[in-house]
């Protein structure tokens, strides 16, 4: 009789760890998404009372940054999706 080995799925909490591994190595320090930013062509164009807006010549939208130190992943993720970037 043959081996199953290898023939079973993965166990579903594997493919969701696999899958967060992704997006572990994100960042998320403002000062580093803030200078990326920049260096895409993104100008401040206002601080906000918590938040800095910036807006590209090229691409329509703003993103609004928190002045954090850090930012959670969920909000990395929405910057770098308005920004173009792949994740």
């Amino acid at each position: 009789m043959g081996s199953h080995f290898g023939k079973r799925p993965a166990p579903k909490h594997i493919e969701s760890f696999s899958r967060s591994c992704i997006y572990m190595h994100m960042e998320t320090k403002t000062e580093k998404i803030k200078h990326r930013l920049e260096q895409d062509g993104w100008f401040l164009t206002r601080h906000g009372s918590g938040h800095d807006i910036y807006r590209h010549p090229h691409i329509k939208g703003i993103i609004t940054l928190p002045r954090h130190k850090t930012v959670s992943l969920g909000v990395a993720r929405s910057i770098a999706g308005k920004a173009g970037w792949p994740e």
